[in-house]
């Protein structure tokens, strides 16, 4: 395994509490969502091994849903599924890029729902936002594409049964996992990485 694969699995297994390994993911500069199924994995054994098993399992999900559900011919299929992403960096390599890929295609295999609801569709982007930075970006494009197809649903010529309610619940579960994304990608005070917060927005104030 690389070292960056057994990091996150060495700071599950050396915390000693959940908490405790809640205030050190902190300093990763990751999403949370790959570190606590780690955390989850290290409750049943210490064996990383377990890790890899895991990851395997959730690019045979990937590759699964995208041969029911996507629309390409067999071919096309094929030549996806052995590629070099699907069939090594997303299968072997055990990080968060994967867990982010099989969100992005549950996402795609349950587009349909938004004619009836937003819920599903705004739970898988708040997932999605947390499995890596890069989802993050993509969750809020996704998001975004579906407020303003919502906005201009006449234009668009879009129907959905989803009342306010629905649409409320829905932003609010998706702007709390955009939060909550953020939030962990901020590096804390004491932090090395890129300099800690303080460094971090300093620098993005003199960007802006």
């Amino acid at each position: 395994m690389w070292r960056d694969e057994l990091n996150g699995w060495l700071i599950a297994r050396d915390s000693y509490s959940f908490i405790n390994f809640f205030d050190n993911i902190k300093y990763e500069g990751h999403p949370l969502i790959w570190y606590v199924c780690l955390w989850f994995l290290n409750q049943i054994t210490g064996n990383p091994l377990a890790m890899q098993f895991f990851h395997w399992f959730i690019a045979i999900a990937s590759v699964s849903i995208f041969v029911v559900f996507s629309p390409f011919t067999k071919t096309q299929k094929i030549l996806f599924i052995f590629g070099y992403l699907p069939l090594y960096e997303y299968s072997v390599i055990s990080r968060n890029y994967g867990i982010g890929v099989l969100s992005i295609f549950i996402f795609c295999a349950c587009f349909k729902t938004r004619h009836n609801s937003y819920l599903p569709l705004a739970l898988i982007l708040a997932i999605m936002a947390n499995t890596n930075a890069y989802c993050l970006l993509i969750s809020l494009a996704l998001g975004f594409t579906l407020t303003i197809e919502y906005i201009f649903r006449g234009y668009f010529h879009y129907q959905t049964k989803a009342n306010k309610y629905n649409i409320l619940g829905a932003s609010l579960i998706f702007f709390l996992g955009i939060f909550i994304s953020v939030f962990m990608l901020l590096p804390p005070a004491d932090s090395t990485l890129q300099g800690g917060a303080s460094q971090w927005f300093f620098s993005l104030i003199l960007i802006v």
